[in-house]
């Protein structure tokens, strides 16, 4: 179990490192040699993780958008305390994770768009499962609803995390359950 808490460590000073020197240049000029400084290890401790710098930006790009889609499953479930607590869930993660959230939303690739391309196909199969739309309006209607869902999500979450307001956790629960739910249940009662 030490060898564990070992390795969490080191993964969390990588990515405390890669915040660190985001903030005074952009992703594409950090080293893994600044890396390794900023974290306190060496160049091959780095390596035994990763690549470069530009896998470890891909691997904490994807635990983001695994989160982003982690909240958005329960929704299309409609279970509603399942649904809450992944809410829950994911604002800890974002508050958490700010930072990184942070530096991520300023690469050229958003990671917004590839949590919108991987849930894209699960979402088409929810709208002809549960909602009965027949396969072509589900393949045409799809891409536009999980991208207003994701993208939804991801500005309402940036708005929380980085602006001055007066939102608390159980407004932020509310708004994207709202956010969830609302064109869920106005399709539903659509004749479709």
């Amino acid at each position: 179990m030490g060898l564990d808490k070992r390795v969490a460590k080191t993964n969390d000073a990588i990515q405390d490192a890669l915040v660190f020197l985001a903030q005074s240049m952009p992703l594409e000029k950090i080293t893994v040699t600044a890396l390794a400084k900023t974290a306190q290890i060496s160049r091959k401790t780095f390596y035994d993780r990763y690549s470069d710098v530009n896998d470890l930006v891909s691997c904490l790009r994807n635990n983001v958008v695994s989160r982003f889609e982690e909240v958005f499953v329960p929704p299309l479930n409609c279970n509603n305390k399942k649904s809450h607590q992944a809410i829950i869930d994911f604002l800890d993660f974002a508050k958490e994770n700010r930072e990184l959230i942070s530096v991520l939303k300023t690469n050229d690739s958003p990671y917004v768009d590839l949590a919108i391309k991987r849930r894209a196909k699960a979402f088409e199969n929810y709208l002809i499962e549960s909602i009965h739309y027949s396969p072509e309006k589900a393949t045409s209607i799809a891409p536009w609803l999980i991208t207003f869902y994701f993208r939804g999500l991801e500005h309402l979450t940036g708005v929380w995390l980085f602006s001055k307001n007066s939102l608390d956790e159980n407004d932020m629960v509310k708004l994207i359950d709202l956010l969830f739910y609302s064109p869920i249940e106005s399709i539903k009662k659509d004749d479709v």
